[in-house]
């Protein structure tokens, strides 16, 4: 919660985000086409190797 906190700008030492909230974001960023380029970024990182 503190990184998407931190993403988005809120302070880290403010009340919690409710569920309404974390929802409205995910449907706003989805719907904006965010979301799936945020994964597609994510997935192009490449793997640490062990």
């Amino acid at each position: 919660m503190r990184r998407f906190r931190r993403f988005c700008g809120f302070a880290l030492d403010g009340g919690a985000l409710d569920e309404t909230t974390l929802c409205r974001f995910r449907l706003a960023a989805a719907q904006a086409g965010v979301l799936e380029a945020c994964f597609a970024e994510v997935g192009a990182q490449p793997t640490p190797q062990t």
